[in-house]
């Protein structure tokens, strides 16, 4: 029987970072990570109820125009899906940009602090 340490209070998994979301509810707050994937899986979720849907409306008659309709907003979904993906990465891009700046601006100060 091995003795498991205390989790720390500052467990990756719940500290909350500079980019997340956060919506807070009376007592409760809803911590969002990687929005962009979230946004992603969220709008898979979409299109696989837009075509689902719009397949079942197409069997009857009376909904065959709103199963078109469905197909239509599953088909434009599908576009969003990528505009997402380059979203994600030139979001990604700039931050490690602005990273990579405060680094070199951070190293530019060191080094004038040696010299003098």
């Amino acid at each position: 029987m091995s003795a498991h340490p205390h989790p720390s209070r500052q467990d990756p998994q719940t500290e909350i970072e500079p980019y997340d979301l956060v919506l807070t509810f009376r007592n409760h707050r809803l911590v969002i990570k990687n929005r962009y994937e979230m946004a992603s899986i969220s709008n898979d979720m979409l299109i696989a109820i837009a075509f689902l849907a719009g397949s079942i409306f197409s069997f009857f008659s009376s909904y065959q125009l709103i199963g078109t309709w469905l197909y239509i907003f599953g088909s434009v979904q599908l576009v969003v899906r990528p505009c997402i993906r380059i979203a994600r990465r030139m979001h990604l891009q700039r931050i490690q940009d602005e990273k990579t700046v405060q680094w070199e601006q951070r190293s530019e100060s060191s080094e004038a602090q040696d010299v003098s």
